[in-house]
């Protein structure tokens, strides 16, 4: 049965695979392998020697390009398409119905309920990555993309934080997580607002 522990780290994984998908995805390697997540047959995978190994290669390379001007926007495109996988993968991961994955296994398909949260996962996830790039690209406008990279490391920690978080007390990520969503929301309409009354007064000389 899903339990609202396995929902709120669901909700914490996903959130944070809008912010850093690659970390999450090395998070969620890990949690597999260790066996701190029973995952489902279909993605037993994700505990594998190899797939740990591409997780950290790929997690390392992608916090290092973040820092570099330019490349950093080249990818926020890929994350676009990644971050909704990642957030539906770690959603089905955690939040998985053993019983109805079971029944329907020779379908090849997840159970309906669980797939809903899965669908929900990603959208969640790609939300998140939207509301990144307003930031990101407001930061970019106002700094001359000088703050990317102090904001970069900010993204680093604060999902190392929560990911950590996340497997001990996945109810407190959850909520802080919510909250900071909340203002983030908000920062990003000051800063885009802020962008905007900068443009028009460009635009006027």
């Amino acid at each position: 049965m899903l339990t609202p522990q396995s929902l709120a780290l669901a909700y914490a994984l996903s959130t944070v695979a809008g912010l850093r998908s690659s970390l999450t995805v090395l998070a969620l390697s890990i949690a597999v392998h260790v066996h701190v997540i029973a995952a489902p047959a279909s993605l037993t995978w994700l505990g594998s020697d190899i797939t740990l190994g591409i997780a950290t290669v790929f997690a390392l390379a992608d916090t290092f390009a973040d820092k570099i001007p330019l490349v950093d926007n080249a990818l926020h495109f890929v994350h676009m398409i990644l971050a909704p996988l990642v957030g539906g993968v770690a959603v089905f991961a955690v939040a998985h119905d053993p019983a109805s994955a079971s029944a329907l296994a020779p379908l090849g398909a997840p159970a309906a309920p669980v797939a809903g949260y899965a669908i929900a996962g990603g959208a969640l996830a790609l939300a998140v990555n939207a509301l990144r790039g307003t930031i990101r690209a407001a930061s970019s406008t106002l700094s001359l993309g000088m703050l990317n990279p102090v904001v970069s490391v900010g993204e680093d920690v604060s999902a190392l934080v929560v990911l950590a978080v996340a497997f001990i007390a996945p109810y407190a990520a959850a909520i802080a997580l919510f909250a900071v969503t909340i203002v983030a929301v908000v920062v990003a309409f000051v800063v885009a607002r802020a962008v905007s009354r900068r443009r028009r007064t460009t635009a006027a000389f």
